[in-house]
């Protein structure tokens, strides 16, 4: 799997299901998009959704720089109705621990917009079954 290229979709409606997908990022048709943000590293797929609508001025209001447990929310124009951006810290501390933390507040928060299904961008970075089995547990056990 081109792990440049990989999401995770969970469906929230119903029973929950999660699949790790690799493709196109503008095939992506999930109401609430996540995607982790490094401070010093940028994935193709990061760098194609804040090149998408102008986010990458938007998130910069925000003062968002990609430090661990930096969160901001975006409405995105089009299928995607939100971006939830989240901060990874550095690219060489990073470790699924980190994954976990910040995934479990974007789960919970992107749930209480009651989407019918929510994408998790791969950070390109880690084994893309390792980030599957993480965030598939992470989304079954947040609130």
């Amino acid at each position: 799997m081109n792990l440049e290229k990989a999401y995770f979709e969970i469906i929230v409606d119903g029973a929950m299901e999660i699949h790790a997908v690799s493709g196109k990022f503008d095939a992506l048709t999930s109401d609430v998009i996540v995607c982790p943000v490094f401070e010093d590293y940028e994935p193709t797929v990061t760098k194609e959704l804040l090149d998408m609508q102008s986010l990458r001025s938007k998130l910069e209001n925000f003062s968002f720089k990609g430090k661990f447990k930096d969160f901001a929310i975006l409405p995105v124009e089009g299928k995607i109705k939100t971006a939830i951006f989240v901060g990874l810290g550095k690219k060489s501390e990073y470790d699924m621990e980190k994954l976990r933390v910040v995934s479990s507040k974007a789960i919970a928060s992107s749930k209480k917009m009651n989407p019918a299904t929510v994408a998790l961008l791969s950070t390109g970075v880690a084994d893309a079954k390792k980030e599957t089995y993480e965030l598939s547990y992470t989304a079954r056990i947040t609130d």
